[in-house]
This record gives C-alpha cells, sequence and structure tokens, in this order.
C-alpha cells in the first residue's frame, strides 16, 4: 500500500527535482553573466585609464624636453 503511493509520488519528485535544477542553473547561469560583464567593465575602465595616462604623457612631453637654444 505504502509502495503503491511511493511510487505515484515519483514522478512529482522528479518534476521538483527538475525545477531545481533548472532554477540553479539558471541562477549560475546569471552570475557567471554578472561575472563576464563586472570583469569586461573593469578592463575597458582599466584600458580607458591606461590611454588616458598615455594621452596625458604624451601631452606631458614638449613640456619637459628642453627646446634646443
Amino acid at each position: 500500500e505504502d509502495l503503491i503511493e511511493e511510487i505515484e509520488d515519483m514522478p512529482s519528485q522528479a518534476n521538483l527535482l527538475e525545477a531545481d535544477l533548472s532554477d540553479r542553473s539558471k541562477s549560475n547561469h546569471e552570475m557567471l553573466l554578472k561575472d563576464l560583464t563586472d570583469s569586461s567593465d573593469l578592463k575597458t575602465n582599466k584600458q580607458v585609464s591606461d590611454m588616458t595616462e598615455m594621452t596625458t604623457q604624451m601631452s606631458n612631453i614638449p613640456q619637459t624636453a628642453s627646446l634646443p637654444s
């Protein structure tokens, strides 16, 4: 009697597991995407600041170089 009920419950438990798994993989996927966008933002910001620094250095060259008299 109990065994029959357990077997009848199995499909719903399988559905619950499946839902749980899909939820988990979805949230993992979202976290991965967030990580990726965060790190790419950081990289871009670093590149921008590096370029800004280089530009600043290049514009400073004429002022620091001694002009031939």
